[in-house]
């Protein structure tokens, strides 16, 4: 929670000092479309910039998650230390290609270029 004589430090603290122009990105939270936070970032001459919704098809994790998914349900582990002991192998063994063809993958839409 904010005091109302804390919105000045919402903005030096939301876009701090970073190089290269003054802006945060933020989600759709609903705390970042409380009345002010927008002003407060503009107040000190900064740019606040929404999130789109959240998209699985541009986000390489859920990629990666399927193939986990898949991969699991093949060995299906039994109990839960033998889960997490498999997740890590599995994490471990995944191929650099694998996991840069994901990103291609997720930047080849053309609403991202």
């Amino acid at each position: 929670m904010v005091r109302e004589d804390g919105w000045a430090s919402v903005g030096h603290r939301a876009v701090g000092t970073r190089p290269g122009g003054r802006w945060t990105t933020m989600d759709n939270l609903g705390a970042h479309k409380v009345q002010g936070v927008r002003q407060a970032i503009e107040a000190i001459g900064a740019c606040g910039v929404y999130l789109p919704p959240y998209s699985p098809d541009f986000n390489p994790i859920e990629l990666w998650w399927a193939d986990l998914k898949r991969q699991l349900r093949t060995l299906a582990p039994g109990v839960v230390d033998d889960l997490a002991r498999v997740v890590r192998q599995l994490r471990a063994a995944t191929p650099f290609e694998k996991l840069a063809a994901w990103f291609r993958h997720c930047l080849s839409f053309p609403q991202l270029n």
